[in-house]
């Protein structure tokens, strides 16, 4: 064998480790689970928390789960899971009640008919694509998922499984191992432990800065990962009499940590104070605590 062949497998297979190194670490750094008990049993949801897609050569997803202080992890599904939104979608892989699968299979009707909105986010869905993991989890996440609130928003353009065989009482950790076109099977690389879903979201930063023609909000919650944070309903009021009023959700686009917010000056009554309170919510969008206020006078911001 000539050198030349040598060196050109050996890139080859060089070039084979470092894109496998990359899917794997963009999970580990990027994907986040969330894990919370309900009546029939323990609801899972895993997504891709900086939007920019899945790994090409990622097949989909085990989910697995350990009792805490066990370094035994068990499979729970018994077919590879992944995210995708199409018309004939198969809920029973996420092993939901036969009452469930049926509503959502109705549910699922009115996601490609009905309005403009739908026929379009119908048409992007199925439009075929060498990247088709990327365009359904962005275009489900994006143009068309927001609206379908609560539970149905984490099935829909995520991933769930109930985990109905999950013991009461009992503190379980559950983690993803990604199951890859070339190297099959890997280690555990994303966990969140149960007992997470019911910790209380600490806000460790709250400023303001003063930018031109807006005043931007900057929040850091610390490191994402293992809390059951999804989102933030801001609202604002300018007298400390008045209501709040809702101004808009705001979601973290990375595991860490800070977030921003901006205001328009023009919006603030001059000689105004600003009161700001910030409400968290889960992936279901059921609020969390603590809720947190805070206030600024914008003349005194630099």
């Amino acid at each position: 064998m000539t050198k030349i062949k040598i060196y050109f497998i050996g890139f080859l297979f060089t070039s084979f480790l470092y894109s496998a190194d990359n899917s794997v670490s963009k999970i580990k750094d990027e994907f986040r689970i969330y894990a919370q008990k309900q009546s029939d049993g323990v609801m899972v949801n895993w997504w891709s928390s900086l939007g920019t897609g899945w790994p090409l050569d990622l097949k989909g997803f085990w989910l697995v789960r350990r009792e805490s202080g066990s370094d035994k992890w068990v499979k729970l599904n018994k077919k590879i899971l992944y995210p995708r939104v199409v018309a004939d979608m198969d809920f029973s892989i996420m092993n939901l009640p036969k009452s469930e699968i049926d509503r959502l299979n109705n549910k699922l009707k009115t996601v490609f008919t009905g309005s403009p909105e739908a026929e379009h986010f119908g048409k992007k869905i199925n439009q075929p694509s060498g990247t088709d993991l990327i365009a359904t989890q962005r275009a489900a996440r994006y143009a068309y998922m927001r609206k379908l609130y609560g539970k149905d928003f984490s099935i829909f353009g995520f991933s769930a499984f109930l985990d109905t065989s999950a013991e009461p009482g009992k503190n379980y950790e559950y983690g993803l191992i990604g199951d890859f076109k070339e190297i099959g099977e890997s280690e555990v690389l994303v966990t969140f432990p149960l007992r997470n879903s019911t910790l209380p979201i600490e806000v460790k930063q709250f400023s303001v800065k003063n930018k031109s023609t807006s005043y931007f909000i900057y929040v850091d919650v610390g490191d994402l990962k293992y809390t059951s944070l999804f989102l933030y309903k801001l609202y604002i009021k300018y007298k400390k009499e008045d209501e709040f009023k809702f101004v808009r959700d705001f979601y973290f686009t990375g595991l860490d940590r800070t977030n921003r917010v901006k205001i328009s000056k023009s919006a603030i009554p001059e000689g105004s104070k600003v009161y700001l309170k910030l409400v968290p919510l889960n992936i279901y969008r059921e609020e969390l605590k603590p809720v947190t206020y805070y206030q600024f006078e914008p003349a005194k911001v630099k």
